[in-house]
């Protein structure tokens, strides 16, 4: 089954002259990367956001931070971490589920760079009450193997968890409904701010954004709309069950 795979959907393709979109993406990146080598821009080239889990996208990234004026703009990069949890992620002979660690994919492409750690800047400082909720999140997230560490790192997370609420709601309802209102709220009467949910449930993330319709709120849902759920899906399977 697995040869229709790697054997006769490729050599299909050849036939044709067409290219799996996979193959088409990093064959790009691979000229990208390869131009930008040849020709190094003389104005600055900044890459921003990407972790580089893709090889063929690690590879260009690693040709922009060698330009002359190119820069790697890394998401998220944990500074707080002690270097024995830093250590222990990129361990050869760590379990499988350090792999699953939020950190693990930029340690491989610091590596990919042939930087380290410490050599990453921030662009800014951050405010204390952020520091301190960052130095929470890396606690929470510490590999298994390493949590004796936690004595060391106790302290007073107040200043990280001041401005966040618990909201224990009786259903998914009132859930939605709690999650439109602090919406609403944070947005301003004039919505002068922007907001954002985060969550990987797609019913929540539709149901608050039925919610939101209360007020007026069209919420701009990045997750997209699933085609079964479309009006002219709905009447198409109403029609079918008819």
């Amino acid at each position: 089954f697995l040869s229709i795979v790697t054997e006769a959907f490729p050599a299909y393709l050849a036939e044709r002259g067409l290219s799996d979109p996979v193959a088409h993406r990093n064959a790009v990146l691979r000229a990208e990367a390869q131009r930008l080598s040849d020709f190094p821009p003389a104005g600055p080239v900044i890459a921003a956001g990407s972790t580089g889990s893709i090889p063929a996208t690690a590879d260009l990234l690693a040709v922009i931070a060698r330009l002359p004026q190119g820069a790697v703009v890394l998401p998220g990069l944990d500074k707080q971490m002690d270097e024995a949890t830093w250590a222990h992620i990129g361990a050869i002979d760590a379990p499988a589920s350090i792999c699953g660690h939020p950190q693990f994919g930029l340690m491989k492409l610091l590596s990919k760079l042939g930087a380290m750690r410490a050599d990453v800047q921030p662009l800014t400082e951050p405010a204390r009450h952020l520091q301190a909720r960052e130095k929470i999140i890396s606690e929470a997230l510490r590999p298994a193997d390493t949590t004796d560490l936690w004595g060391a790192s106790a302290g007073n997370h107040g200043e990280a968890l001041s401005d966040v609420v618990l909201i224990e709601a009786p259903g998914e309802r009132e859930e939605a409904l709690a999650i439109a209102i602090a919406l609403r709220q944070a947005l301003g009467e004039n919505r002068e701010h922007t907001a954002a949910l985060v969550t990987p449930d797609r019913n929540l993330a539709r149901r608050v954004s039925a919610e939101l319709l209360r007020f007026g709120i069209v919420a701009d849902d990045s997750g997209g709309t699933p085609l079964a759920n479309t009006p002219q899906a709905a009447l198409f399977q109403t029609l079918i069950r008819c």
